[in-house]
């Protein structure tokens, strides 16, 4: 939860030390101990169902062992287009690679207006 280096316990309680006197220090850590405590049951209490939800979810997504699952058959689905755009592209690449290039800029087409 909290990613405190030794260091940095160490400041925090120096600086709790000096801040709160050696009196109250105790009972703020505790205190503070205790919150993080109820902070935890909090979410475990929450992301529970949650997980549980999903776990039921998927595990009846799954099918049979030799089916994809869902994410794998939508990341099939979404690279599909994908391939067909790079196909296309290709094409018109070798299509462009093909054709000649002209020799001189070709002239241009008269104005129907007649100016």
């Amino acid at each position: 939860m909290l990613d405190l280096s030794p260091e940095k316990l160490t400041m925090l309680l120096a600086v709790g030390l000096v801040v709160l006197g050696p009196e109250k220090l105790p009972a703020a850590a505790r205190t503070m101990a205790h919150a993080m405590v109820r902070a935890r049951r909090l979410a475990t209490t929450l992301t529970g169902p949650i997980d549980e939800a999903l776990g039921q979810t998927l595990g009846a997504d799954r099918g049979a062992p030799g089916e994809p699952t869902p994410i794998e058959s939508l990341r099939r689905r979404a690279s599909e287009p994908a391939q067909a755009v790079r196909d296309v592209v290709a094409d018109l690449r070798s299509t462009i690679a093909s054709h000649p290039r002209p020799a001189a800029a070709a002239p241009a087409v008269p104005d129907p207006s007649g100016e």
